[in-house]
């Protein structure tokens, strides 16, 4: 296995990402302390991650390999109730693709 992962997946040179705030990028450079490096194009920027998905410059994890589905829940108990054991077997159905 890679010193360089991902969610469980080996981070390559030229895999694209994605940051909730820089948009689409590309991995440009592997480090060998495990960390990574990104170019955002459209940001002209270049960003360094753990393998967590957190770069130096934020606490909380920004980058994904693709742009997360994000759902706001319903205001309600009752539609909450209805919705949250379909959402959880969704993910553990994909946590077992994995």
């Amino acid at each position: 296995m890679s010193d360089h992962t991902l969610d469980g997946y080996n981070i390559e040179l030229g895999d694209g990402v994605y940051d909730v705030l820089f948009g689409q990028g590309r991995v440009t450079e592997l480090l060998s302390d495990g960390r990574f490096r990104v170019a955002f194009s459209h940001k002209n920027s270049l960003m360094t991650y753990e393998g967590s998905g957190v770069s130096a410059r934020y606490t909380r994890r920004t980058l994904f390999w693709h742009d997360p589905v994000i759902m706001y829940p319903p205001k309600g108990d009752v539609r909450w109730g209805q919705l949250r054991p379909i959402l959880i077997s969704i993910v553990n159905t994909l946590r077992g693709a994995l």
